[in-house]
This record gives structure tokens, sequence and C-alpha cells, in this order.
């Protein structure tokens, strides 16, 4: 359930509505098991979280040194 609230700000609610029951558990005599909407919220907050950059560190390849070479011919 998604509502945009009415004024200035138009602010934004949702989640699973009250007492709403899963209607894959249970058996034919019974409503299922509540519904939570603990993973609607974190699969929204995953979502927003993929979008942030993150680090402020850049990527670079450090050339390596061979100290021996600098020996000469010492050995």
């Amino acid at each position: 359930m998604m509502e945009i609230i009415p004024g200035p700000g138009r602010l934004m609610r949702w989640g699973v509505p009250d007492g709403t029951r899963d209607v894959t558990t249970g058996n034919p005599r019974e409503s299922g098991a509540l519904i939570h909407d603990d993973l609607l919220i974190s699969a929204t907050l995953c979502s927003l979280l993929d979008a942030q950059t993150w680090g402020l560190s850049i990527s670079a390849v450090i050339p390596g040194y061979d100290p021996i070479s600098s020996l000469g011919d010492v050995f």
C-alpha cells in the first residue's frame, strides 16, 4: 500500500496494511500467518543504498620496482 499525504510536504506513506495474511501458509481452515513489512522495507533501503556513491578514493595500479636491479653487476 502506498499513499501520498496531501499537504505542502507531500509525504509518502507505504507498507503492508495491518492484518494482512499470507495465503500460502496455513491450512484451508486457518488464515495464513501475518505478513510484516520488514522485507519490503529492507528491499527498499537496499535499492536506495545501491544508488549511493561510496568512498572518495581512486583506484590506481602502482608499477612494481625491482630492488635488485639497482645493484648492477655485483651478483
